[in-house]
């Protein structure tokens, strides 16, 4: 099992989570810079891009051109999400059951990349998902496992 820091940005910010309110965290740059000195990948997560505003893009691409690899989370939904990231210097892009609303979508990102890693995230004992009726979660990880992801963030 990995450890991967994950560093939220919102409006071109990092941020972190302080009950309902994002309070500042630094430089993007400067935090993507020193962990990348530690660890040998990061998850960038688009505050933006999962709260329906437009992805930050521009910003994850200057970002790419470090050492560390970036793993981005966007929100993205179904397969055609998975350009975007990738052409912005994504090693991996996460899809998380958050922004998820068909299990079988899971099945088409696996086919448009081996570097799609699905985040499962459980809140209060229950999956958090987008969708009408979530699918258990030990049920979910199986089918994941199933369609061939060898990765995955919990």
């Amino acid at each position: 099992m990995d450890k991967i820091p994950a560093i939220s940005i919102l409006r071109g910010n990092a941020v972190f989570r302080n009950g309902e309110d994002y309070e500042p965290a630094g430089s993007p740059a400067e935090l993507v810079e020193k962990l990348g000195k530690r660890f040998e990948r990061i998850l960038l997560v688009d505050i933006d891009a999962l709260e329906g505003r437009e992805p930050q893009f521009s910003l994850f691409q200057e970002l790419s051109e470090g050492d560390a690899e970036l793993w981005l989370d966007t929100g993205s939904q179904v397969a055609g999400d998975l350009v975007h990231p990738f052409v912005t210097g994504a090693s991996a892009v996460v899809v998380g059951t958050k922004s998820m609303r068909d299990i079988d979508a899971y099945k088409l990102m696996f086919k448009v990349s081996g570097d799609v890693v699905p985040s499962v995230e459980i809140r209060g004992g229950g999956l958090v998902w987008c969708g009408n009726e979530p699918p258990a979660v030990a049920a979910l990880l199986e089918h994941l496992k199933g369609l061939g992801f060898s990765k995955m963030i919990v």
